[in-house]
């Protein structure tokens, strides 16, 4: 069939163009990308008229060379992609070239083109009930690759002119490409290594265990395409964000170095907030706000205080000059309809929101804000340890895990990249962190 491309010769008089739209077919779609094996590849020049098949590991066809492939790929200039942190697991030295259009088309600066790009709506029966008997299996390789191509021949017709837009100008989109997938590509890849008895006792439920764990470690996944654009973190049964801290499950993570080490942003809302609002704190915030709370202990003082950021500023503490400019700021926004929340941020408006309110706006642009100051910090963490033992292991919104090498005596060099107040903590494992 003149689509699929299986052998060598034909994948050199293949012509894919200057700029491509590619996507990767796993054997398995239920495995972790870091643990996934690829079946096809679909690419398809932009300028083009049709797509084509590049054929890894199915039974319909030949087997192309990874590495031919791969080197055809580093000829192409812009690679455009459903996700780009997924391919980077399996070309992570494509890096430079590709181009996450879902996370661009989720931004402020394309919101005209934003669109849920929902492939499985494309998914044929066929398609539907293999996985569902292969569930386990590689169900990729037993689907008929006429399916898939007519697959992603209608989703790439769904998406073609968002890829359009994107590609007359990519320069405003710099800072996604080049930081956002990466950062958190870098975090998944290193996995979390596991001990096996409390791994076993509080996660014997996961759907399937294999399809994240391999050689001892758990692999996180970041969910990048969220409302706010602060990832979350789920996978295969295990909600990475929200581990329980009382019933014993952390202790299930333990480092593959000497120890654990968390590094936590203290006050990091509020101190967002103040940016924002045009506040400046000096000195510890909490302390600060105390003294604006009357019989308030350290333990109730941060409670009360979001209480006042996100449930609205109660009248007999709108004349406090903090609580005040943040009062203001944010009937702002919320008569201003629509902001940017940072120079990368997104543009939110009140018919985004479910039921809006001026505070669940300003909570939205608060954790976009946090989100772009963590990815440029985090990356500089992440670019200082590249050739280390030492590794961010796990992303919590206002903290970072490392599996800490002591002998690198890194400490006062990752936190010297920090722009905001912090504290850290160790531990022998994820339970012990104090």
């Amino acid at each position: 069939m003149f689509y699929i491309i299986e052998k060598q010769d034909q994948l050199d008089q293949l012509h894919i163009g200057e700029d491509t739209f590619i996507h990767i077919i796993p054997t398995n779609e239920n495995y972790h990308p870091a643990l996934q094996n690829i079946s096809l590849i679909y690419v398809r020049w932009i300028k083009g008229h049709k797509g084509y098949i590049l054929c890894v590991n199915h039974s319909e066809s030949l087997s192309l060379s990874i590495t031919d492939i791969l080197d055809k790929l580093s000829k192409v200039n812009n690679i455009y992609t459903l996700d780009k942190k997924a391919v980077l697991h399996h070309f992570p030295t494509l890096s430079p070239q590709l181009i996450d259009v879902q996370l661009i088309s989720s931004y402020y600066k394309v919101q005209d083109l934003h669109q849920d790009i929902n492939v499985e709506q494309y998914e044929s029966k066929v398609e539907s009930d293999f996985k569902r008997k292969y569930y386990t299996a590689e169900p990729s390789t037993l689907i008929p690759i006429a399916k898939h191509y007519e697959k992603y021949e209608n989703v790439y017709d769904h998406i073609e002119q968002t890829i359009n837009k994107i590609s007359e100008d990519l320069e405003p989109y710099s800072f996604l490409n080049h930081y956002v997938a990466p950062l958190f590509y870098n975090i998944e890849k290193q996995g979390i290594k596991l001990s096996k008895e409390p791994f076993i006792e509080h996660f014997k439920t996961l759907p399937n265990p294999k399809f994240s764990v391999s050689k001892g470690k758990i692999y996180t996944q970041y969910n990048l395409y969220t409302l706010t654009g602060r990832p979350s973190n789920a996978f295969n049964g295990v909600n990475f964000a929200a581990l329980n801290k009382t019933n014993g499950e952390r202790a299930a993570f333990i480092p593959e170095n000497d120890t654990l080490v968390e590094i936590d942003f203290k006050a990091y809302h509020p101190t967002i907030i103040a940016k924002l609002a045009g506040y400046e704190f000096t000195g510890n915030i909490y302390e600060q706000l105390s003294l604006q709370f009357p019989g308030s202990t350290p333990e109730t003082i941060k409670e009360l205080v979001f209480q006042q950021l996100y449930g609205g500023v109660r009248k007999d503490f709108q004349d406090k000059p903090f609580f005040k400019q943040v009062n203001d700021y944010t009937n702002r926004l919320w008569s201003d309809n629509g902001v940017i929340g940072t120079q990368f941020g997104k543009r939110f408006t009140k018919e985004m929101i479910e039921n809006p309110t001026p505070q669940k706006l300003l909570n939205y642009i608060v954790q976009n804000t946090e989100t772009v100051f963590n990815v440029v910090q985090f990356s500089a963490i992440v670019n200082l340890l590249k050739d280390k033992k030492t590794k961010i292991i796990l992303y919590t919104y206002d903290s970072i895990l490392l599996d800490y090498d002591s002998s690198e005596n890194l400490l006062d060099s990752i936190t010297s990249l920090l722009k905001f107040n912090y504290s850290t903590k160790t531990g022998h494992n994820y339970a012990e962190i104090k």
